[in-house]
């Protein structure tokens, strides 16, 4: 009898303890972006070791430190880790539209990134640098954007305080020069639709160039407005999506609302679009337009909250000394979740992350298609993609299955009683 119960235990405790044990819970009837993500195991596989396929998602944590983490359509977690640096999803690097690459300033040699970016295949585990054949000398390379043809890359090639706005092809490695700006604290930059023109900020002021690094115009910024992000522009071009908040006079005891404007990309002025819901947030990053089955356009986002800002404590003299100021706090990286923002309707979540993830990104094809609602995705304990076993998977299994069936033994030897063991698992759980 004893056998039994400690049996039952055992796959008890392994359920509750470890969901994904055996296998990721996702979407695998058509590809689809999951309604939520977990966090990985620390021991997570890396890309290189088992590729996960397409991605659907990608997510940098704060807890996580130098690796990305990518979600396979499959839901297999798997995660890249450059060998130093701080990574962002969305930010420094960047999905591929059709999910299949990452690409990065470098991955283990950051000196590779005077040649040229670096770019992850995430169906072979390969990398690759890009030689950039008339990359400007740099101090560092920022990776800002995918053409939506997935065909070029577009860069920023910094020295100190200037850039160049660098369009690399893939194809050929060649690199046109679109623009000479300054470095913004944050960049936002947005490829047009068709891939031939380029909106960004630039000290101020909003700008548009075409493929060859033609300036077509530039207007001022006014302060609480910025490009929406890397899915600023109208599905048909015609529009390019500002975001606009009022800033705290003082430091804020909440995070703002941020409304949706639009500039035509035409000529930069001012123009009407799809009336979008407010968002409250820290900061928001469009990343595409999609449409739901009745053809209303979405504004898909990404939403920052606030991080935690420290209480006032007492000083020596007694005086209260009051937490940073607004802008001691990186806000633009705090807990981050996808939301779609459609005409009469409030703001909708899309992707639930858990509060570790600070930057998120969802590839551009399953946005444009709507793909969104997949089942939740759980990472597996184990190293391996379901179907996919070696021996080696299986000798991995057998022991961390050894291994827990020995620790629920011994607590329910020790114990005497079930109950018991079921309380403290509980405990262990909330802890």
């Amino acid at each position: 009898m004893r056998a039994v119960v400690t049996s039952v235990l055992v796959a008890g405790v392994i359920a509750l303890v470890c969901p994904g044990l055996f296998g990721s819970w996702s979407a695998r009837s058509g590809d689809a972006v999951p309604r939520s993500i977990d966090l990985p195991w620390h021991w997570q596989a890396s890309v290189q070791q088992d590729p996960p396929g397409p991605a659907a998602v990608v997510a940098t944590t704060d807890d996580q430190a130098g690796s990305t983490q990518v979600v396979g359509r499959n839901g297999v977690y798997r995660a890249v880790y450059p060998s130093a640096g701080q990574w962002r999803a969305g930010r420094n690097v960047q999905l591929s539209p059709d999910g299949r690459y990452l690409a990065l300033s470098y991955l283990q040699d950051p000196a590779s990134a005077g040649r040229g970016p670096t770019i992850v295949d995430l169906t072979t585990g390969q990398s690759r640098v890009v030689s950039a054949n008339g990359l400007a000398a740099h101090q560092e390379l920022a990776v800002l954007a995918w053409r939506p043809d997935g065909g070029a890359l577009l860069l920023a090639a910094v020295t100190g305080p200037t850039a160049r706005l660098e369009l690399l092809s893939l194809g050929t490695g060649t690199v046109t020069t679109l623009a000479e700006m300054g470095v913004p604290d944050e960049w936002r930059v947005a490829f047009s639709p068709q891939g031939d023109r380029v909106s960004f900020v630039d000290r101020g002021s909003l700008r548009l160039v075409d493929a060859s690094g033609a300036a077509l115009w530039s207007v001022p910024l006014s302060g609480g407005r910025q490009l929406a992000g890397g899915g600023a522009f109208t599905p048909d071009g015609r529009l390019i999506a500002l975001v606009e908040t009022l800033p705290c006079a003082q430091p804020c005891t909440g995070a703002p609302s941020w409304t949706v404007t639009y500039v035509d990309s035409a000529d930069g002025t001012d123009a009407r679009g799809p009336a979008l819901p407010a968002i409250v947030g820290s900061r928001v990053r469009a990343i595409g337009w999609t449409t739901d089955g009745g053809g209303t356009p979405a504004l898909v986002v990404v939403r920052y909250l606030p991080r935690p800002r420290p209480p006032a404590v007492q000083g020596p003299d007694g005086q209260l000394i009051a937490p940073p100021a607004d802008g001691d706090i990186d806000d633009s990286t705090g807990p981050a979740d996808l939301y779609a923002l459609a005409p009469g309707a409030p703001a909708t979540l899309l992707l639930d992350a858990p509060y570790e993830v600070t930057d998120l990104d969802v590839a551009a094809d399953l946005v444009r298609a709507g793909r969104f609602q997949g089942s939740p995705s759980m990472p597996s304990l184990l190293p391996f993609e379901p179907g996919r076993l070696r021996a080696v998977d299986i000798g991995v299994m057998a022991a961390v299955l050894a291994g827990l069936a020995i620790v629920v033994g011994v607590a329910v030897k020790l114990t005497g009683e079930p109950q018991r063991l079921w309380s403290l698992v509980r405990r262990l759980r909330r802890s």
